[in-house]
């Protein structure tokens, strides 16, 4: 059980709160640890209080995109910095299933929830009653399935479902089952104890299935709260798809899943060869898009992803650079500021390419950022050290005599100027020592590397807040300070 979920489930008993994990209990433990959500249903007179004590704990509210957003369910997230997991609080006032993605019944039964909650016999968390749970799983089973779809699929029950069920039958009996359903108070015929107990007794025959999943339906039908869900839900299901493909398959600021209402924020990392960053930005990245909508950009010159008229470029610059090590027999270098004094066309051209490739780039960052994304930006423009570092390359023109090499060389400067005023929320830079970044990336030539420490060191990148990570030491204390200095402001 992680530190900060035992610090929230600690004040929520001792001031007597009245909760409940009210779901998927048989595999609690990972929920605890953070591999799975926490599915959390609180009583209304106590919701404030408890929001309160997750908040004081860095969890903060999370709004789900367009119709996958429920007036009663709420998301709460927090990137939690000792085991780098993002941990999601599904938290929820009364009991809304249906569909996945589009939930369109209430059931109110919650109040018989808290009544009858115990605590888990390994941890202390209060958890919904056996046979309330196994009563709700089966009542969650047949409003996600209706006799169609369970047809379609051959007749078969989702393998999470039996396993649940499984589990929870070995800890009831008739009489338990019976009383929840009394509790429950929702069959007015009285047949969906018999109902229950054919679906039990027949090992979840395939007619008993049937009758189950039909008089559910039938008895709940009062607590529908949409109609025409099957269309609504497809519509739902492709507004997603097509969101999904904008976002990661054309890498537009398009979110689909989660942003943060209070809008997004802009991570950018910078740091020189051998300091880390390749891997930081992954284990970040891939941490935080499980459960939120991310936007990665590069703003580098070099390898990453780049537009469609650079990339050509980019592909010979990559081929005339292997060709010249490979007649030299040397490491390349990289291009120094006197490399950019005398400019030849082909430089221009990719300057120009390259500012161009920039300034669209940082439009979609902010777009990104007013839609509640999380921006990670490798590197970021700035305009203090020129030539290098992902500075201009026109500057020895500013001054020219000539009035279209001082109009390009400003309109360049436009661009990096634009960089200064959409600030990143937070700059972190990982700074290492050359004589270990050379151990890690052999390749490289040490010149380079202390070249470009000592400009990361001085550069003032104008952002929010700038944090300096030692990337000497091991890659786990790195990536331990760079989550706790995310989760501040997530």
């Amino acid at each position: 059980m992680l530190l900060v979920l035992e610090n929230i489930f600690k004040k929520l008993n001792d001031e007597s709160i009245r909760y409940i994990h009210w779901k998927s209990n048989e595999h609690l433990e990972a929920a605890l640890n953070g591999d799975t959500d926490l599915d959390i249903m609180v009583h209304q007179d106590d919701y404030k209080r408890f929001i309160q004590i997750i908040q004081e704990n860095g969890f903060s509210l999370y709004q789900s995109v367009g119709e996958q957003s429920y007036i009663s369910i709420s998301d709460y997230l927090l990137l939690d910095s000792e085991s780098q997991k993002i941990l999601h609080i599904h938290l929820h006032k009364g009991l809304m299933i249906g569909r996945k993605f589009y939930k369109e019944y209430l059931i109110p039964i919650e109040e018989c929830y808290y009544n009858e909650a115990i605590f888990d016999s390994n941890y202390p968390v209060k958890i919904m009653n056996p046979a309330q749970e196994f009563v709700t799983l089966w009542l969650r089973y047949a409003l996600k399935t209706t006799v169609l779809k369970y047809t379609l699929k051959r007749f078969r029950i989702s393998k999470d479902f039996l396993r649940e069920s499984q589990w929870l039958e070995q800890k009831i009996d008739k009489e338990s089952l019976l009383n929840v359903i009394k509790d429950f108070d929702l069959d007015i015929e009285g047949e969906l104890f018999d109902t229950f107990n054919e679906f039990i007794s027949s090992n979840k025959s395939t007619s008993s299935t049937i009758r189950l999943i039909k008089k559910i339906r039938k008895m709940l039908k009062k607590h529908k709260t949409e109609h025409f869900t099957g269309l609504k839900y497809i519509y739902v299901r492709l507004k997603m798809i097509f969101r999904y493909i904008l976002q990661c398959k054309l890498y537009m600021p398009v979110p689909y899943r989660r942003v943060n209402p209070n809008g997004g924020e802009i991570i950018a990392l910078v740091g020189s060869d051998g300091a880390g960053k390749s891997t930081v930005l992954d284990s970040l990245g891939t941490s935080l898009k499980k459960k939120i909508d991310i936007y990665h950009q590069y703003l580098g010159s070099g390898d990453g992803r780049s537009s469609l008229l650079r990339a050509p470029m980019q592909f010979i610059k990559n081929i005339l650079k292997t060709s010249k090590k490979t007649s030299s027999g040397e490491k390349s270098t990289e291009k120094n500021v006197t490399s950019f004094k005398e400019l030849s066309p082909a430089k221009v051209i990719w300057a120009l390419v390259l500012a161009f490739e920039k300034k669209n780039k940082l439009k979609r960052v902010w777009k990104a950022k007013a839609r509640g994304m999380i921006v990670i930006c490798d590197r970021y423009p700035q305009r203090e050290v020129v030539g290098i570092n992902d500075g201009p390359l026109l500057f020895s023109w500013i001054n020219s005599t000539k009035k279209i090499k001082r109009s390009l060389a400003e309109w360049e400067m436009q661009v990096y100027k634009l960089a200064e005023s959409y600030k990143p929320d937070i700059l972190i830079k990982l700074i290492v020592e050359p004589e270990i970044a050379i151990m890690r990336k052999p390749h490289e030539d040490l010149n380079n590397i202390k070249q470009k420490t000592e400009i990361i060191k001085k550069i003032n990148i104008p952002a929010k807040k700038i944090v300096v990570i030692d990337a000497n030491k091991p890659l786990e204390r790195v990536l331990e300070n760079v989550y706790s200095e995310v989760s501040k402001i997530l």
